[in-house]
Protein backbone atom coordinates (compact mmCIF):
# COMPACT_ATOMS: atom_id res chain seq x y z
CA UNK A 1 0.00 0.00 0.00
CA UNK A 2 2.67 2.44 0.55
CA UNK A 3 4.03 2.22 -2.97
CA UNK A 4 0.52 3.63 -3.64
CA UNK A 5 0.36 6.71 -1.63
CA UNK A 6 1.90 8.87 -3.86
CA UNK A 7 1.61 8.52 -7.76
CA UNK A 8 2.77 10.31 -10.54
CA UNK A 9 1.70 10.99 -14.08
CA UNK A 10 4.59 8.66 -15.37
CA UNK A 11 3.46 5.90 -13.70
CA UNK A 12 -0.32 6.75 -15.18
CA UNK A 13 1.28 6.45 -18.59
CA UNK A 14 1.22 2.81 -18.61
CA UNK A 15 -2.33 2.36 -17.15
CA UNK A 16 -4.65 4.83 -18.99
CA UNK A 17 -7.45 2.70 -20.33
CA UNK A 18 -7.20 1.91 -24.66
CA UNK A 19 -10.54 3.40 -24.81
CA UNK A 20 -12.18 6.84 -23.69
CA UNK A 21 -13.52 5.20 -20.45
CA UNK A 22 -12.79 2.06 -18.36
CA UNK A 23 -14.14 -1.36 -19.65
CA UNK A 24 -14.64 -4.66 -18.57
CA UNK A 25 -11.82 -6.15 -21.24
CA UNK A 26 -9.09 -4.16 -19.27
CA UNK A 27 -6.24 -5.82 -19.12
CA UNK A 28 -6.45 -7.93 -15.05
CA UNK A 29 -3.21 -6.39 -14.38
CA UNK A 30 -4.40 -2.98 -14.84
CA UNK A 31 -7.83 -3.22 -13.05
CA UNK A 32 -5.89 -5.09 -9.79
CA UNK A 33 -3.17 -1.75 -9.83
CA UNK A 34 -6.35 0.77 -10.33
CA UNK A 35 -8.28 -1.03 -7.13
CA UNK A 36 -5.20 -0.35 -5.20
CA UNK A 37 -4.94 3.25 -6.81
CA UNK A 38 -8.05 4.28 -5.75
CA UNK A 39 -8.14 2.46 -2.51
CA UNK A 40 -4.66 3.37 -1.37
CA UNK A 41 -3.50 7.22 -3.07
CA UNK A 42 -2.70 10.08 -1.13
CA UNK A 43 -1.26 12.57 -3.86
CA UNK A 44 -1.39 12.24 -7.38
CA UNK A 45 2.01 14.66 -8.72
CA UNK A 46 2.40 15.80 -11.86
CA UNK A 47 -0.29 14.57 -13.77
CA UNK A 48 -1.31 15.40 -17.64
CA UNK A 49 -5.13 16.69 -18.23
CA UNK A 50 -5.72 13.47 -19.73
CA UNK A 51 -4.42 11.51 -16.42
CA UNK A 52 -7.13 13.86 -14.22
CA UNK A 53 -9.73 12.64 -16.19
CA UNK A 54 -8.91 9.05 -15.83
CA UNK A 55 -8.24 8.90 -12.29
CA UNK A 56 -11.92 10.27 -12.32
CA UNK A 57 -13.19 7.44 -13.90
CA UNK A 58 -10.94 4.72 -12.32
CA UNK A 59 -12.44 6.11 -8.58
CA UNK A 60 -16.21 6.02 -10.63
CA UNK A 61 -15.50 2.27 -11.47
CA UNK A 62 -13.01 0.94 -9.45
CA UNK A 63 -13.89 2.56 -5.83
CA UNK A 64 -15.66 1.51 -3.07
CA UNK A 65 -14.91 -1.85 -3.30
CA UNK A 66 -15.22 -2.26 -7.17
CA UNK A 67 -18.89 -0.47 -6.59
CA UNK A 68 -17.43 2.96 -7.72
CA UNK A 69 -17.42 5.84 -5.56
CA UNK A 70 -19.04 9.40 -6.23
CA UNK A 71 -16.24 11.57 -7.17
CA UNK A 72 -15.48 15.42 -7.03
CA UNK A 73 -13.43 17.15 -8.98
CA UNK A 74 -11.46 20.66 -8.51
CA UNK A 75 -10.26 22.94 -10.92
CA UNK A 76 -9.15 26.14 -12.43
CA UNK A 77 -7.90 26.02 -16.28
CA UNK A 78 -9.05 24.90 -19.87
CA UNK A 79 -7.09 21.62 -18.90
CA UNK A 80 -9.02 21.06 -15.85
CA UNK A 81 -12.45 21.13 -18.04
CA UNK A 82 -12.92 17.34 -18.86
CA UNK A 83 -12.43 16.26 -15.34
CA UNK A 84 -14.37 18.35 -14.28
CA UNK A 85 -17.46 17.24 -16.44
CA UNK A 86 -16.84 13.83 -16.09
CA UNK A 87 -16.73 14.22 -11.79
CA UNK A 88 -20.51 13.46 -10.51
CA UNK A 89 -19.53 17.18 -8.72
CA UNK A 90 -16.87 19.58 -10.83
CA UNK A 91 -15.97 22.62 -8.26
CA UNK A 92 -14.37 25.48 -10.38
CA UNK A 93 -12.52 28.68 -8.41
CA UNK A 94 -14.45 31.62 -9.40
CA UNK A 95 -11.71 33.88 -9.13
CA UNK A 96 -8.90 32.38 -10.87
CA UNK A 97 -10.46 30.04 -13.04
CA UNK A 98 -11.03 29.90 -16.59
CA UNK A 99 -14.38 30.72 -18.05
CA UNK A 100 -14.03 27.39 -19.95
CA UNK A 101 -13.52 25.82 -16.00
CA UNK A 102 -16.63 27.34 -14.79
CA UNK A 103 -18.82 26.37 -17.69
CA UNK A 104 -17.80 22.58 -17.17
CA UNK A 105 -18.32 22.77 -13.34
CA UNK A 106 -21.16 22.38 -11.45
CA UNK A 107 -20.31 24.46 -8.57
CA UNK A 108 -18.08 27.52 -8.58
CA UNK A 109 -16.53 29.16 -5.52
CA UNK A 110 -16.40 32.28 -5.48
CA UNK A 111 -14.29 32.86 -2.81
CA UNK A 112 -11.63 30.31 -4.32
CA UNK A 113 -10.97 28.79 -0.81
CA UNK A 114 -11.15 25.30 -0.42
CA UNK A 115 -12.52 25.27 3.23
CA UNK A 116 -16.52 26.69 1.24
CA UNK A 117 -16.23 23.09 -0.04
CA UNK A 118 -16.46 21.83 3.55
CA UNK A 119 -18.93 24.57 4.85
CA UNK A 120 -20.86 23.74 2.33
CA UNK A 121 -20.76 19.73 2.86
CA UNK A 122 -22.00 20.54 6.30
CA UNK A 123 -25.01 22.76 5.00
CA UNK A 124 -25.87 19.96 2.83
CA UNK A 125 -26.00 17.02 5.79
CA UNK A 126 -27.47 19.61 8.08
CA UNK A 127 -30.40 20.24 5.52
CA UNK A 128 -30.53 16.83 4.73
CA UNK A 129 -31.19 15.91 8.50
CA UNK A 130 -33.63 18.51 8.65
CA UNK A 131 -35.82 17.32 6.04
CA UNK A 132 -35.98 13.97 7.48
CA UNK A 133 -36.81 14.89 10.43
CA UNK A 134 -39.78 16.56 9.12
Amino acid sequence: AAEFSVITGVQLDKRVPAGDNFSDDEPPENVKWWKKAVSHARVFARVSPIHKQVIVQAYQKYGYNGIGDICAMTGDGVNDAPALKQAEVGVAMGIRGTEVAKDAADIVLQNDNFSSIIDGIEQGRLCSANLRKS
